[in-house]
């Protein structure tokens, strides 16, 4: 199915101003911020600048990053879709999350760059937003992650879980490909997902998991408590869960933690 054929379905007619009141997201590229972020970080914009990636995207700083020194990044459409699986222009995808790969290397040359995200989409003719998703607004994550990081060790273990949460045998549904954020709805059609990959140095693999039942869930920020587990065995909610932490369910001293980070994430990079 193409991405067109699977954007009429998806694609609900609404006016631009009523989707910036409903969706935080559809206001960041010309607000710079969402109100989580400016909970925790004030007047630091939520946006980043990195040179060579199109105006029709976006790039954002994680307001909770799970990754090396803050580097976790959000990669937008800034036109609402519900999903990467739903953007007309994937070769436009493509070239942005390699311009931001390419803008990584130059500064975490040696460190693997995990992707994932939680793609919406139809069962049985009703909308799921897998992986409790509390945003509807297509973004893909990218997080720099420690040097020897592997995909499987993080693939394992979401498997393990999602057999704990309805899905029968995941570990045979797995779809790997060389492209990572494009061409999913080759793999989907109109079904949730989850997609998971890595980058590490000339490689490139994902690996993506369609929901086909109502009754195959996918933990709220599962991967965020993955990753948080098995790369950097810190297991608690304090250490990865955004919205526990927006909502001060938190120590000051992580909350400096976190602001402290992403002001040396911004000051390395240039961003």
């Amino acid at each position: 199915m193409s991405t067109q054929e699977f954007d009429r379905r998806v694609d609900v007619p609404v006016k631009k101003e009523i989707l910036r009141e409903t969706c935080s997201f559809c206001a960041i590229p010309e607000l710079k911020t969402t109100p989580q972020y400016q909970e925790l970080y004030g007047d630091q914009p939520h946006t980043l600048t990195i040179p060579g990636v199109s105006k029709e995207f976006t790039v954002l700083q994680d307001v909770v990053p799970v990754a090396e020194e803050g580097a976790h990044l959000l990669l937008m459409p800034n036109k609402h879709r519900i999903s990467l699986a739903t953007v007309e222009d994937q070769a436009g995808v493509q070239e942005a999350m390699v311009t931001i790969v390419d803008a990584l290397r130059a500064f975490y040359p040696q460190n693997p760059i995990f992707t994932f995200e939680h793609g919406p989409g139809f069962v049985e003719g009703e909308q799921i937003a897998c992986g409790g998703c509390h945003m509807d607004h297509a973004h893909g994550h990218m997080l720099v992650l420690p040097e020897g990081s592997t995909l499987e060790s993080i693939r394992t273990k979401m498997e393990e879980d999602l057999s704990h949460t309805g899905w029968e045998n995941p570990a045979a549904r797995g779809v790997e490909s060389e492209a990572i954020f494009t061409n999913i709805a080759d793999i989907t059609g109109m079904s949730p997902y989850v997609q998971i990959g890595m980058i590490d140095g000339d490689h490139m693999q994902s690996v993506t998991y369609a929901q086909h039942k109502t009754s195959e869930n996918v933990e709220s920020q599962l991967l965020r408590r993955i990753i948080s587990q098995v790369v950097y065995d810190k297991p608690q909610r304090v250490d990865w869960h955004w919205r526990d932490i927006t909502e001060g369910f938190t120590t000051n001293e992580k909350l400096q933690q976190l602001r402290d980070q992403a002001k040396a994430f911004r000051q390395k990079t240039g961003f």
